[in-house]
């Protein structure tokens, strides 16, 4: 949730009115500003965003994401240790192998390769606020938990000469794996009360982060939120929004990937089609020989539409076993991902049951259509063509 206006000093009296709207299942304040960070002589842009990590766990999963360090220590800077702190919990397991392990060592022997802050007064450094940074970003800057990280904003003081940019020392209080390249090596967090001090806003932040218990009624719930507060200035952006040009991408792939589907459907039926053709001419002689019994046309048009539906069935039947199973292996073993590519390390597995009955019936609806054409042929077929040759 945001304002129009720059000043949002009365969030501590919003957040209990926009916890009580029905829906909401948590509120936490956030500060977002884009700054320049330097360790050594490596230098990249982030997007720095102060939290509150006491509320920080209810609307995201940010405390589970720590993989060295401890969020807390963004606001208890003194508890941050000196010695080198190892990964740990099970999002470092994910992080094992080869490649890991180089990027471990690399960062580990920062230190050793750049003395300077080892100068600094231990006291000195006790006093220095934390920061939380990702698992890329830390590849990037080589800097590990406890080590000095120079923030730079543009936001400066305004002098005669025009603005100065403004910087300060932070401490690396956690390293972060979320699994999604874009939020690990673009996103940094620090302290609600450092961010306001960093970027001079005094009381003020830049909004409020959410989570509602309905994921697919945000829009409408946010809408609800507004209405509580009285309407303007307040207005809110859902998750759609945000990543309005992640999501435009999936509904393309989702468009694409349905356009396959429904090429292969119709190539089956197109098999199904031939097939009973070829079935209609080959069986010519028995067809008169049952008209020529007393069999009706309907009755030899359901011979031809159940073996044409049955022939439907057990594809449709083999092909969605064969997809949930697809589906079963890749959520229990995954499938690792480019993140550089993907924006995420494993592809994410939703089995939605809907959808499979969807799809079942408009494959054994296709089959169905297709099976028309054959039957009626046979259906109308004269017991004396059938028998003329004989």
């Amino acid at each position: 949730m945001l304002k129009y206006s720059n000043d949002f000093s009365e969030w501590r009296e919003v957040m209990p009115k926009v916890a009580a709207v029905p829906g909401v299942a948590g509120v936490s304040p956030f500060i977002l500003n884009e700054v320049i960070l330097s360790h050594g002589q490596t230098v990249t842009g982030a997007e720095l965003k102060g939290i509150d990590p006491a509320t920080a766990g209810g609307v995201s999963e940010l405390p589970k994401q720590v993989i060295a360090g401890e969020l807390g220590w963004i606001t208890s800077p003194q508890k941050i240790p000196g010695t080198v702190v190892e990964p740990r919990g099970d999002a470092s397991k994910q992080l094992e192998g080869p490649e890991y392990q180089q990027y471990l060592e690399d960062t580990l022997k920062r230190r050793q390769e750049h003395p300077e802050d080892s100068k600094l007064d231990p006291e000195a450094l006790k006093n220095l606020p934390g920061i939380c940074i990702g698992k890329e970003m830390s590849h990037q800057l080589r800097a590990w938990v406890g080590d000095l990280i120079n923030v730079l904003t543009p936001l400066g003081e305004m002098t005669p000469t025009g603005p100065v940019p403004r910087s300060r020392p932070f401490r690396v209080a956690c390293i972060l794996y979320s699994g999604m390249y874009e939020y690990d090596s673009k996103f940094v967090y620090i302290g609600i009360p450092e961010a306001q001090k960093f970027f001079k806003m005094g009381e003020s932040i830049v909004g409020l982060e959410l989570k509602f218990t309905d994921v697919d009624a945000a829009r409408a719930l946010g809408r609800r939120v507004v209405a509580a507060l009285g309407g303007f200035p307040y207005r809110t952006k859902d998750w759609a929004e945000l990543n309005r040009n992640l999501f435009s991408a999936l509904k393309l792939e989702k468009l694409a990937m349905a356009i396959i589907l429904t090429c292969i459907v119709l190539v089956a039926c197109f098999n199904i089609l031939s097939t009973l053709i070829m079935l209609v001419l080959e069986k010519t002689k028995e067809i008169s020989i049952l008209k020529s019994m007393g069999a009706r046309d309907a009755s030899v048009m359901k011979i031809f539409v159940v073996e044409g539906l049955t022939i439907g069935a057990i594809g449709t039947a083999m092909g969605l076993l064969l997809g949930l199973a697809s589906c079963s292996f890749i959520e229990k073993y995954g499938l690792q991902l480019d993140p550089d590519v993907y924006y995420i390390s494993n592809l994410p597995v939703n089995v939605d049951g809907a959808q499979f009955v969807m799809v079942a019936a408009i494959s054994l609806c296709l089959s169905y259509l297709a099976t028309l054409y054959p039957a009626t042929k046979a259906s109308r077929l004269s017991p004396v063509d059938g028998l003329r040759e004989e």
